[in-house]
């Protein structure tokens, strides 16, 4: 590993943890308003044991995230210094599967953590019996972003590894996106309504109709990615080809899973432009966006584009 990427990996660390940090500590997790009046936000610190399981669940996902950045500093410094005085050898190899390790962990967690909110955020409280229009905030989308920067520094210190742990994260994204309902939301002042792609419903516009078959199509080509995935994964097991370098007969293998990551990404980023451009005239509701699952399924076609730049990458310099 080259001593200019050693330096990437530190600067996405500190990147990510700053963005965790800001995302743990700040209170806009969930905001609200009452017919554009009365306006709230809350945040996960201090921790209150008397909050809904969800919102206490996604707050130690956040707690624990936070905390694996030490360790993480603590192996990353550990690899920096052996590179810096003995050059970039063998043996730190375990330094960079740490750091990838532990990079996976933070991302499922933030991810986890987001999705949570995200789904959960329109029944959080209630005013006077009435719905309050809720939403999540800005300190979630600093999760879902140092997550997606996490998710880059993870790439690069662990390539085969990392490609698994970018599937089963985009993958994760891709099924809560398709089987919740929050692809469009609106409110009437004190009621709040949302619509998701499943059930499949005919009598939908034709683009919300298209979107729907996209993400529906989407879902289904992660399966044959795991299994070309996890044969890729047991010949470089098999064969002796660890970490960055595997066999020329697997090169195929990892042009495969480029390939239908580019084909997952392609379709969740129409299905997300589709929604977003078209959410306005859904149905003559009032003041209808997006909602939460059109923004996870655009983090899950990113989060699909690292893992295909990732696998053609495998596929050109470490095939041989």
């Amino acid at each position: 590993m080259s001593r200019p990427k050693v330096g990437a990996i530190g600067a996405l660390i500190v990147v990510g943890f700053i963005l965790t940090t800001v995302a743990t500590f700040t209170k806009n997790w969930i905001v609200w308003n009452v017919a554009g009046l009365l306006r709230g936000s809350i945040g996960i610190v201090p921790y209150s044991s008397s909050e809904a399981t969800w919102f206490a669940a996604a707050s130690w996902m956040m707690f624990i995230a936070f905390g694996l950045f030490f360790p993480l500093f603590l192996v990353y410094l550990h690899a920096s210094y052996k590179v810096h005085h003995h050059g970039c050898c063998h043996d730190i190899r375990h330094n960079f599967h740490g750091i990838s390790l532990m990079c996976s962990l933070i991302v499922v967690l933030q991810a986890v953590a987001f999705i949570l909110m995200a789904v959960n955020a329109s029944y959080y409280t209630s005013y006077y019996g009435r719905t309050v229009n809720e939403g999540i905030g800005s300190s979630a989308y600093l999760a879902l972003s140092s997550a997606i920067i996490t998710t880059v520094t993870m790439a690069l210190a662990g390539h085969v590894g990392a490609i698994g742990a970018l599937i089963l994260v985009s993958f994760i994204l891709t099924a809560v996106a398709t089987f919740t309902k929050n692809w469009i939301v609106w409110n009437t002042g004190f009621f709040s309504y949302s619509v998701g792609v499943v059930p499949y419903n005919q009598n939908r516009p034709s683009w919300f109709l298209a979107s729907a078959i996209m993400m529906y199509i989407s879902f289904a080509l992660f399966f044959p990615l795991f299994l070309i995935y996890i044969h890729a994964s047991y010949k470089i097991h098999h064969h002796g080809c660890g970490g960055e370098f595997c066999c020329h007969s697997i090169r195929h293998n990892f042009n495969g899973i480029s390939l239908i990551c580019s084909l997952v990404v392609m379709l969740e980023a129409v299905a997300f432009i589709l929604m977003a451009v078209n959410s306005s005239s859904y149905m003559n509701v009032f003041y209808p966006d997006l909602g939460s699952s059109a923004y996870i399924a655009l983090s899950s076609a990113i989060v699909a584009t690292i893992a295909m730049s990732l696998s053609g990458h495998v596929a050109r310099h470490h095939c041989h």
